[in-house]
């Protein structure tokens, strides 16, 4: 079986995170898949610029100016070390093009899905092959100050605004949408 690639498809707190980890073990328990969570395309960006400034990224204020990015934010300067540089000189699709590298090279074992918690722009995606889109709308939760948007032609929308037991069912619902395409 060729890796497959789900991609969740939704601005920041509207359960990217939670989702990836529940599918992961829901694909895991239900057929025995191998599978593995990746960030973003831009994923190793974002994470060379903490190591840089001595944080984890996870731990940051992504939105608060920083003296030390010349008063950007850290989001704003991967956002422009990302779109402005590496794509610049690169192409558009060379973030999504290492993504499937590094899932190929190094994984091991290789996953039957990897589980992409966020997703860049269309030609990085396009760069992906055997893709699952999933598009994560929740209440109260925009793209603002974001270089993401939603990607075109969701294979699966997903809306959460309901309690973590909805969104436990839909995940169920989502794993069994996924096996099916993945059947295909």
């Amino acid at each position: 079986m060729r890796i497959k690639y789900v991609i969740l498809n939704g601005p920041p707190n509207s359960g990217k995170s939670t989702v990836a980890r529940w599918l992961t073990r829901q694909l895991s328990i239900s057929d025995d898949f191998q599978t593995a969570i990746q960030d973003e395309p831009a994923g190793p960006v974002k994470h060379f610029v903490a190591t840089l400034l001595g944080e984890r990224y996870s731990e940051m204020n992504k939105d608060k100016p920083r003296a030390e990015l010349g008063g950007r934010s850290v989001r704003q300067f991967v956002i422009n070390l990302s779109e402005d540089h590496i794509k610049a000189e690169y192409g558009p699709d060379f973030l999504g093009r290492m993504l499937v590298y590094r899932s190929l090279r190094r994984l091991n074992p290789k996953p039957d899905y990897v589980i992409l918690e966020s997703s860049q722009d269309g030609a990085e995606i396009d760069a992906i092959p055997d893709r699952y889109i999933v598009r994560m709308d929740r209440d109260g939760c925009t793209f603002d100050n974001d270089s993401r948007g939603f990607l075109a032609t969701p294979n699966f929308i997903l809306l959460n605004n309901g309690s973590l037991d909805d969104l436990m069912g839909t995940v169920i619902l989502l794993v069994e949408n996924i096996k099916a395409w993945a059947q295909r």
